[in-house]
């Protein structure tokens, strides 16, 4: 994990897809999400690892959340430095034009950057498996291919 959190090259960049956290929740959970994904882009444990990266919105929001009284809207808007760090990391992927998803949290990541609110998201943010019923909706249809083609080249 702290491979990872120096972003330090490893087999399994998304740690929680290394066989070692197989049975850990994390593992459990993300595998459980993502395995449609995976499955279609017919790749490898280790190269899907490589190949998705995900952003967790922090601190977890609920509706007695502070983060829902005061919106946070920009770089002076940050409840700290790894806050600032993650609204910097996945500006970075936009601006690449690499394709994202947003599972949940849209309102907040739209407060960061406008840009946000025209992601595709998941239809049902409870459910969160990334599959192509709970992707594709109008007027993103064609999301999950376009992730499953990202995902392999």
């Amino acid at each position: 994990m702290i491979r990872n959190l120096r972003h330090e090259t490893q087999p399994f960049p998304f740690y929680p897809l290394n066989p070692v956290f197989k049975d850990s929740g994390a593992g459990e959970w993300w595998r459980n999400r993502t395995k449609r994904l995976q499955s279609a882009a017919g790749i490898s444990d280790e190269l899907f690892a490589q190949r998705l990266f995900v952003i967790e919105w922090f601190p977890y929001h609920t509706k007695k959340s502070p983060c829902r009284a005061r919106r946070l809207s920009g770089p002076d808007g940050v409840l700290c430095e790894s806050q600032r760090y993650s609204f910097e990391l996945a500006q970075d992927f936009l601006n690449r034009n690499i394709p994202v998803l947003l599972m949940r949290s849209r309102k907040e990541w739209a407060a960061v950057d406008n840009r946000f609110d025209g992601i595709p998201s998941l239809n049902s943010p409870q459910c969160s498996h990334i599959s192509p019923g709970n992707v594709d909706r109008e007027p993103c249809k064609r999301v999950f291919q376009r992730l499953v083609t990202a995902l392999k080249s």
